[in-house]
């Protein structure tokens, strides 16, 4: 929920979107951010590993993979191909709780766009299954080479984009003896 957790990077989302980007919003819970982006998928909790595994088996079905930029810059892309072809759209719709066609036009936008990038949520990694999620997800902008794009791949907290002079904000001059 970038609105209201990151303020900050909002104006870029605006920015992003005015230019024609399209704003997808994964979260179980309605939030502002959901409201003012395209796409708002209400997952069930929990699912991510899987929504992230079905559209990865869309991107491999749908020859949406820069098998190039797998080969050349990516580890195992053939066992993640066997690992995500055990997560066709029914069962992740299933597991997910959204649409089939809501996960079709997901994997669709990630694989036609090779500059998507991909936000995670701080804390996902936090999760029962969230190391799985986060490997998931990140290797999406892998499969589409969108990591090779400046503004693609994934982030999950932009704090260095924003310079910050950390000694002003901490005063380091009044605990330094």
């Amino acid at each position: 929920n970038v609105k209201s957790t990151m303020l900050h990077h909002w104006p870029f989302i605006k920015k992003a979107k005015a230019a024609g980007a399209t704003v997808v919003v994964i979260d179980p819970l309605r939030n502002r951010t959901g409201d003012d982006a395209d796409i708002h998928l209400r997952v069930r909790p929990g699912s991510d590993v899987a929504l992230a595994l079905g559209i990865a088996n869309l991107l491999f079905e749908r020859n949406l993979v820069d098998w190039n930029y797998v080969n050349d810059h990516t580890t195992g892309g053939e066992d993640f191909r066997a690992r995500a072809a055990e997560f066709p759209v029914d069962r992740v719709a299933d597991l997910t709780g959204l649409e089939v066609a809501e996960i079709e036009r997901l994997a669709m936008l990630i694989g036609a766009h090779k500059r998507t990038a991909i936000r995670v949520g701080v804390a996902i990694e936090r999760s029962r299954n969230g190391p799985d999620a986060v490997r998931a997800i990140a290797a999406l902008p892998a499969l589409t080479g969108a990591w090779q794009q400046l503004g693609g791949g994934l982030f999950q907290h932009p704090q260095g984009a924003f310079p910050l002079d950390r000694d002003a904000l901490t005063r380091t001059d009044l605990t330094s003896g």
